[in-house]
């Protein structure tokens, strides 16, 4: 089933909660948050005069809104949580069963892209931790297989406008020789 624009985080994009919901007027048209974090930031962000933010980042996802509204994770994300892929890209923590994985993450900007995406992390059920690496653009979670799925977790982050994929050390040296040679050649055109 999915949900309305008006039942997600006008700031973050997370479901509201029924009865949980805080709402303001921004610019004359009522918007709505599941916190009020999420509130006070955008009201700074309007307050500021910045709210080209919203648009910019409305017009740079390339996911339909109505995809980004879903609760339903999409076909391409689930092979994540097939059981011999899941054992691939984490890994056991603690006595109670829970996971640790290590994400790739793109288009993070700033600090206050971690911290949005660490907050919403946060407030997945079943995520016990969440610590994000801005200059390495990781992200390790740890989670309860029980409450939330990989899927669930790379879904989320994409609702918020960024992507991530699990980290896998062999790719990334593969890619980074890949980015030398090319980096490499560049500098070689410039003589």
């Amino acid at each position: 089933m999915s949900k309305s624009l008006n039942s997600i985080c006008y700031h973050c994009g997370s479901s509201l909660l029924p009865n949980e919901a805080y709402s303001t007027d921004l610019n004359g048209v009522s918007r709505s948050f599941c916190c009020a974090g999420c509130m006070a930031i955008a009201q700074t962000i309007h307050g500021e005069g910045l709210e080209v933010f919203y648009a910019r980042r409305a017009q740079s996802s390339d996911k339909p809104s109505a995809y980004l509204a879903s609760d339903q994770i999409p076909t391409k994300l689930l092979p994540y949580d097939d059981p011999s892929l899941l054992g691939r890209f984490t890994r056991p923590v603690g006595d109670e069963g829970d996971l640790e994985t290590t994400l790739r993450l793109e288009k993070i900007r700033c600090a206050a892209c971690v911290w949005l995406c660490e907050q919403h992390l946060r407030r997945s059920p079943g995520v016990k931790d969440v610590q994000i690496n801005y200059v390495t653009q990781k992200v390790k979670i740890i989670f309860s297989p029980k409450q939330v799925s990989l899927a669930r977790l790379l879904f989320e982050i994409e609702r918020i406008g960024y992507e991530a994929w699990p980290f896998e050390p062999s790719l990334s040296v593969e890619r980074s020789k890949k980015e030398n040679a090319n980096y490499s050649l560049g500098l070689g055109l410039l003589y």
